[in-house]
């Protein structure tokens, strides 16, 4: 059996990295991608970190289910205000979290944590909607599921429609000309 080389080590942990926490391509660029080089400097390290985490960024049943731990992740880091805020909500939401359900933990959240917990939930939350993100449990989809992370379907908005303007009164209308 060959050992194998400091560049094999990298990738390996690298893709275990992504696998363990099941996000989505972007997520992972954006919210751990500059992670990623410390695990070429010391590789070593972070063998041992990713070897001992006992399953929490695993979506496996434990005491509390995925989607609970994916709400609480992102009330902290909403408390910190961290972009994993949005990226840990992003992932719950995909689960099949609902917008509602995200709210109810940023106003608990508000209650220990202060005004900015809800502030910062509540961009991550507008960030969601702005990308068109529809709740899995909406499309019975998700990793968790079956399905691999891909095109994620629109919301169903309402169009609004335009109010038309009251008709002014004869007397306004004569004033004004």
């Amino acid at each position: 059996m060959t050992e194998e080389t400091r560049e094999q080590k990298v990738k390996r942990l690298i893709e275990k990295h992504i696998r363990d926490r099941n996000m989505d391509p972007k997520s992972i660029t954006e919210h751990y991608g500059k992670m990623h080089y410390a695990f070429e400097i010391d590789p070593d390290f972070f063998d041992a970190m990713l070897s001992t985490a006992w399953g929490f960024f695993k979506d496996e049943p434990r005491h509390l289910d995925h989607m609970t731990r994916q709400i609480i992740i992102s009330v902290f880091l909403a408390y910190r205000d961290r972009p994993g805020c949005y990226h840990q909500g992003k992932k719950g939401v995909m689960m099949g979290v609902t917008y509602e359900q995200m709210l109810e933990g940023y106003e608990v959240g508000m209650s220990v944590g202060g005004g900015p917990v809800l502030v910062n939930g509540m961009e991550a939350i507008k960030r969601m909607i702005d990308e068109a993100l529809s709740p899995a449990a909406r499309l019975g989809r998700g990793p968790i599921n079956g399905s691999s992370w891909g095109r994620v379907h629109p919301l169903q908005r309402k169009k609004r429609r335009k109010t038309p303007k009251p008709p002014q009164s004869r007397a306004k209308r004569e004033s004004s000309e």
